[in-house]
């Protein structure tokens, strides 16, 4: 019999590496200022070079992940891959909360919780792997 148990690993690493592109293509969009960035956060009012900054940290974080999947870390640098997941977990709740007081609609914030949920399972995953 088949269980889901065999299928995780498989699960975490497909997961963490969506994860990772989506991270990765916001971060580059952030960082380039496109327009679509642009008009998307001008009512935030937010200076753009903090979509610049944040757009370099989602790109390092997601490195950071993108490498727990494939690298056995030693216990003195796995608070690396850590602090990415809880970063990535802090840039999604102030989006989600900020994207809240703008005023989007409700159809458009889906995405950010179902993004967190995702997040959470892989940093889950990889603290609990053996």
């Amino acid at each position: 019999m088949l269980t889901m148990k065999k299928y995780l690993p498989l699960v975490y690493k497909v997961i963490t590496i969506l994860l990772a592109v989506i991270f990765i293509r916001q971060g580059v969009e952030q960082i380039l200022l496109t327009e679509h960035i642009i008009e998307e956060y001008a009512p935030s009012g937010l200076p753009n070079y903090m979509f610049q900054l944040m757009g370099v940290g989602k790109i390092l974080a997601a490195i950071a992940i993108i490498s727990g999947v494939f690298i056995a870390f030693k216990k003195n640098i796995k608070w690396v891959v850590e602090w990415a997941y809880a970063g990535l977990f802090f840039i999604l709740t102030g989006a989600l909360v900020a994207h809240i007081v703008i005023g989007w609609e409700m159809g458009h914030l889906v995405s950010i919780p179902i993004i967190m949920a995702l997040l959470l399972f892989s940093a889950h995953y990889w603290r609990n792997k053996k």
